[in-house]
């Protein structure tokens, strides 16, 4: 009789044991994808801010903007110093009051 409530009572902390990993896994995983999804959305969010930065450089909103594209030429070259040679053709560009990229090869 012993040994029958002896293994019962070990069956028991088994099955509980592998109840709360369960629980651990199931909350670590749903805890790794919603900062996985939050991560996605920042960095979707930061490039369509640098997207619509280069469309105003560019001259692609107003080519005659010259203010506004001079502006968000200086926070692209701010974040981005290593690509300083198209900053420059974009900067020439916008002292042409040309759109950038149209008609070159």
């Amino acid at each position: 009789m012993r040994k029958i409530i002896f293994l019962i009572s070990i069956s028991l902390v088994v099955f509980s044991a592998c109840h709360d990993r369960d629980k651990s896994i199931r909350k670590a995983t749903e805890d790794y994808e919603r900062k996985r999804h939050e991560e996605i959305v920042k960095e979707n969010a930061h490039k369509a801010y640098i997207d619509s930065l280069v469309d105003v450089a560019t001259g692609l909103y107003d080519e005659t903007d010259t203010d506004g594209r001079r502006h968000a030429l200086v926070i692209l070259w701010q974040k981005y110093p290593q690509m300083s040679d198209k900053w420059e053709k974009v900067s020439e560009s916008i002292d042409n009051m040309d759109v950038y990229g149209c008609g070159e090869d």
